[in-house]
Protein backbone atom coordinates (compact mmCIF):
# COMPACT_ATOMS: atom_id res chain seq x y z
CA UNK A 1 0.00 0.00 0.00
CA UNK A 2 0.87 4.10 0.10
CA UNK A 3 0.55 6.13 2.75
CA UNK A 4 -0.02 9.61 1.60
CA UNK A 5 0.46 13.06 4.34
CA UNK A 6 -0.17 16.63 4.09
CA UNK A 7 0.64 19.31 6.56
CA UNK A 8 -0.47 22.27 7.68
CA UNK A 9 -1.00 24.98 4.90
CA UNK A 10 0.25 22.61 2.43
CA UNK A 11 -2.20 22.67 -0.79
CA UNK A 12 -2.10 19.10 -1.47
CA UNK A 13 -1.19 15.88 0.09
CA UNK A 14 2.09 14.34 -1.04
CA UNK A 15 3.20 10.21 -1.16
CA UNK A 16 5.36 9.22 1.76
CA UNK A 17 8.99 8.17 0.66
CA UNK A 18 10.95 8.36 4.17
CA UNK A 19 11.64 10.58 6.55
CA UNK A 20 10.93 14.36 6.11
CA UNK A 21 11.75 17.91 7.84
CA UNK A 22 9.76 20.10 9.72
CA UNK A 23 10.91 23.78 11.26
CA UNK A 24 8.21 24.85 12.91
CA UNK A 25 5.00 23.59 14.98
CA UNK A 26 2.49 21.81 12.41
CA UNK A 27 -0.14 19.31 12.34
CA UNK A 28 0.56 16.25 9.92
CA UNK A 29 -2.73 14.67 8.89
CA UNK A 30 -1.62 11.15 7.11
CA UNK A 31 -3.92 8.14 5.53
CA UNK A 32 -3.05 4.51 4.18
CA UNK A 33 -4.30 3.23 0.83
CA UNK A 34 -4.22 -0.98 0.30
CA UNK A 35 -3.29 -2.05 -3.48
CA UNK A 36 -7.25 -2.68 -4.00
CA UNK A 37 -7.89 1.08 -3.07
CA UNK A 38 -9.39 0.47 0.52
CA UNK A 39 -8.66 3.71 2.40
CA UNK A 40 -7.81 4.04 6.30
CA UNK A 41 -9.22 6.11 8.96
CA UNK A 42 -7.73 9.66 8.67
CA UNK A 43 -4.62 9.95 11.37
CA UNK A 44 -3.81 13.18 13.16
CA UNK A 45 -0.53 14.45 14.36
CA UNK A 46 0.74 17.28 16.20
CA UNK A 47 4.51 18.30 16.21
CA UNK A 48 5.48 21.40 18.26
CA UNK A 49 8.80 22.94 17.96
CA UNK A 50 9.72 24.69 20.93
CA UNK A 51 12.61 27.25 20.31
CA UNK A 52 11.66 30.09 22.95
CA UNK A 53 14.16 30.11 26.11
CA UNK A 54 12.40 30.20 29.82
CA UNK A 55 12.26 33.75 31.29
CA UNK A 56 12.08 35.10 34.39
CA UNK A 57 8.74 36.33 34.98
CA UNK A 58 9.36 37.78 38.70
CA UNK A 59 11.97 37.21 41.74
CA UNK A 60 12.01 37.79 45.11
CA UNK A 61 13.90 40.14 45.94
CA UNK A 62 13.66 42.97 43.32
CA UNK A 63 17.02 44.09 41.34
CA UNK A 64 18.60 46.41 44.22
CA UNK A 65 16.28 45.89 46.59
CA UNK A 66 17.28 46.95 49.87
CA UNK A 67 15.65 45.60 53.58
CA UNK A 68 15.52 42.25 52.78
CA UNK A 69 15.03 39.51 54.94
CA UNK A 70 18.30 37.93 56.62
CA UNK A 71 16.07 34.43 56.23
CA UNK A 72 13.61 34.20 53.57
CA UNK A 73 13.88 31.90 50.70
CA UNK A 74 14.79 33.44 47.62
CA UNK A 75 13.07 32.08 43.88
CA UNK A 76 12.80 33.18 40.38
CA UNK A 77 9.67 32.73 38.74
CA UNK A 78 9.93 31.39 35.25
CA UNK A 79 7.78 31.62 32.62
CA UNK A 80 7.52 28.01 31.90
CA UNK A 81 8.17 24.67 34.30
CA UNK A 82 12.35 24.36 34.09
CA UNK A 83 14.56 21.75 35.32
CA UNK A 84 18.53 21.83 36.14
CA UNK A 85 21.06 22.89 33.06
CA UNK A 86 24.75 22.31 32.44
CA UNK A 87 25.28 25.10 34.61
CA UNK A 88 23.49 24.05 37.44
CA UNK A 89 26.50 23.49 39.77
CA UNK A 90 27.71 27.41 38.96
CA UNK A 91 24.26 29.19 40.42
CA UNK A 92 25.90 30.87 43.56
CA UNK A 93 24.99 34.11 45.95
CA UNK A 94 27.84 35.95 47.18
CA UNK A 95 28.12 38.40 50.26
CA UNK A 96 29.63 41.93 48.34
CA UNK A 97 31.27 42.80 51.59
CA UNK A 98 33.39 40.13 52.09
CA UNK A 99 33.93 38.89 48.51
CA UNK A 100 33.18 34.87 49.64
CA UNK A 101 29.98 33.20 48.47
CA UNK A 102 27.37 31.95 50.79
CA UNK A 103 26.60 28.43 51.64
CA UNK A 104 23.35 27.68 49.31
CA UNK A 105 20.76 25.01 48.58
CA UNK A 106 19.24 25.03 45.27
CA UNK A 107 15.52 23.10 44.35
CA UNK A 108 12.94 23.62 41.27
CA UNK A 109 9.41 22.91 41.23
CA UNK A 110 7.43 23.34 38.59
CA UNK A 111 8.50 27.12 37.22
CA UNK A 112 10.39 28.50 40.38
CA UNK A 113 14.07 28.22 41.19
CA UNK A 114 14.09 28.17 45.09
CA UNK A 115 17.28 29.47 47.07
CA UNK A 116 18.24 29.09 50.20
CA UNK A 117 20.55 30.36 52.02
CA UNK A 118 21.62 30.62 55.76
CA UNK A 119 20.83 33.70 57.84
CA UNK A 120 22.49 36.40 55.90
CA UNK A 121 24.51 39.30 57.86
CA UNK A 122 22.29 42.46 58.45
CA UNK A 123 22.19 45.40 56.07
CA UNK A 124 24.63 43.82 53.41
CA UNK A 125 24.22 43.83 50.04
CA UNK A 126 24.83 40.31 48.19
CA UNK A 127 25.05 39.54 44.88
CA UNK A 128 22.86 35.98 43.28
CA UNK A 129 24.32 34.72 39.94
CA UNK A 130 22.51 32.44 37.47
CA UNK A 131 25.13 31.99 34.79
CA UNK A 132 23.14 30.83 31.08
CA UNK A 133 22.41 27.26 30.89
CA UNK A 134 21.81 26.90 34.80
CA UNK A 135 18.60 25.86 33.82
CA UNK A 136 16.64 24.65 30.95
CA UNK A 137 12.94 23.84 30.20
CA UNK A 138 11.23 20.64 29.09
CA UNK A 139 12.26 20.88 25.25
CA UNK A 140 15.92 22.00 26.23
CA UNK A 141 16.42 25.47 25.65
CA UNK A 142 18.69 27.11 27.95
CA UNK A 143 18.14 30.24 29.83
CA UNK A 144 19.86 33.04 30.03
CA UNK A 145 22.27 34.18 32.67
CA UNK A 146 20.98 36.33 35.16
CA UNK A 147 22.69 38.94 37.96
CA UNK A 148 21.53 41.48 40.68
CA UNK A 149 22.32 42.27 43.86
CA UNK A 150 19.99 43.12 47.05
CA UNK A 151 20.29 44.23 50.65
CA UNK A 152 18.84 42.67 53.76
CA UNK A 153 17.90 44.97 56.42
CA UNK A 154 18.44 44.50 60.10
CA UNK A 155 16.45 41.65 60.89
Amino acid sequence: GTIYYITTGAKSSKKYTGAFTISKSTTIKFIAVDKAGNKSSIYTAKYIIDKTRPYVKSMYPAKSSTGISRSNTLYLKFSENIKAGINWSKVYIKNLKTGKKVALSKAIKNNVLYLKTGKRSANTWYQIYIPAAAIKDAAGNNGTGYTWNFKTGRY
